[in-house]
Formats: structure tokens, C-alpha cells, sequence
């Protein structure tokens, strides 16, 4: 389970890194770098935040479900 999560992960990244290097045209070695580790922190920020939205969204649901059968009993 866990390395077929890193392998999706990685090839995400590699995705990201090559459109990168188009949108950019990142020639050098130097620039390249600096954008990498651009491009990891904001990896790293979404991919937190998107685990935090499907959390919440999970709560909301949960909360509302147990309103709502309360409701009805």
C-alpha cells in the first residue's frame, strides 16, 4: 500500500518537474534546483491541504448524518 502511494507520488512529481522545465526552460543545473525546491514546498503545502479538506469534508458529513437521524427517531 505504502509504496504504491510513494511510486504515485513520485510520479507526480516527476510530471510536475517536467512541465516545469518546459514552462520555464530551465537550462542550467543552478535554476533548476532553486525551482525544485520551489516546487517541493508547494507539493508539500497542496498535498497537506488536501488532507486536511478531506478530513473536514469526512467531519461535515458525519456531523450532519447524525443530525439528520435524529431528526427522524
Amino acid at each position: 500500500m505504502y509504496h504504491v502511494q510513494s511510486a504515485k507520488k513520485k510520479s507526480t512529481k516527476n510530471l510536475m518537474k517536467f512541465v516545469l522545465c518546459i514552462k520555464y526552460k530551465v537550462r542550467s543545473r543552478k535554476k533548476y534546483q532553486k525551482l525544485r525546491i520551489k516546487l517541493n514546498t508547494w507539493y508539500f503545502l497542496f498535498y497537506k491541504f488536501k488532507l486536511c479538506t478531506l478530513y473536514f469534508v469526512l467531519f461535515l458529513y458525519n456531523l450532519l448524518s447524525q443530525i439528520r437521524f435524529k431528526q427522524v427517531a
